[in-house]
C-alpha cells in the first residue's frame, strides 16, 4: 500500500494494515497513548528523523522483526557512508 502523506500511512498502521515509517513529531501523540509504539530503538540521529511504529499487538510478529533489522542495518550502512569525506547520501546510487 502507498500513501502520499505520512498521517494516512499512520492511520493505516493504527488500523493494523502494517508498520510505518514516519517522522516522530507526527506521530506523538499516537506513541503516548499506546495506540502505536516505537520499533526502532535506540533511535537513529540524522538530519532526517523517523521512527519505525506499529499497532502494539503486533510487536512480535517476525516479519516486523525481520524488516525492522534490514531497516537497520540500511541506517548503519548510510550512516557510515554520510560520514565518509566528499559523499553524501545523494551522490549514492
Amino acid at each position: 500500500i502507498r500513501f502520499e502523506q505520512f498521517m494516512n500511512v499512520a492511520q493505516a498502521s493504527i488500523a493494523g494494515l502494517g508498520i510505518a515509517l514516519v517522522p516522530l513529531f507526527m506521530v506523538q501523540p499516537e506513541i503516548e497513548s499506546g495506540r502505536l509504539i516505537e520499533l526502532m530503538e535506540p533511535r537513529i540521529e540524522s538530519g532526517n528523523v523517523y521512527s519505525l511504529i506499529y499497532p502494539l499487538h503486533k510487536a512480535k510478529l517476525s516479519s516486523i522483526q525481520r524488516f525492522s533489522a534490514w531497516l537497520k542495518l540500511q541506517a548503519a550502512t548510510f550512516s557510515e557512508v554520510e560520514q565518509r569525506p566528499g559523499r553524501s547520501l545523494s551522490t549514492i546510487r
